[in-house]
């Protein structure tokens, strides 16, 4: 899936996004025959690998996506994967793949972010 980052308001170099990629969590919707072993990877139009060296926070992630109006993930489900990072303007690229090889349905979706919830450290 691609995607463009444009229009960062005026005083910031980049914006936040929320990249992810659904497998396991798929279930509490009914699928039965998601991937269960999800690999997302995120590129920019440099085909650099992101995020890179340098964000210093932990997230709360299930309230950061309760920002931008996505579902929680389900508690103590692995196979999931996401990305919260900052982003500059360009191009990205994200690519879905399975670690197993089994396959299955994998929703992708990325999200524009106001700042993410951070976890005090």
């Amino acid at each position: 899936m691609g995607f463009v980052v444009g229009n960062i308001p005026a005083g910031n170099t980049t914006a936040w996004y929320i990249v992810r990629a659904v497998g396991p969590s798929l279930s509490q919707f009914g699928i039965t025959n998601a991937d269960r072993h999800v690999t997302l990877t995120l590129t920019n139009s440099k085909g650099q690998a992101l995020p890179g060296p340098g964000i210093p926070y932990a997230f709360d992630v299930n309230a950061s996506f309760a920002l931008v109006g996505a579902f929680p993930l389900v508690s103590g489900t692995a196979g999931d994967a996401y990305l919260i990072v900052p982003l500059p303007s360009g191009i990205y690229t994200a690519r879905v793949s399975d670690s197993s090889g089994n396959g299955g349905q994998v929703l992708i979706e990325a999200y524009a972010s106001p700042t993410p919830v951070i976890v005090a450290e």
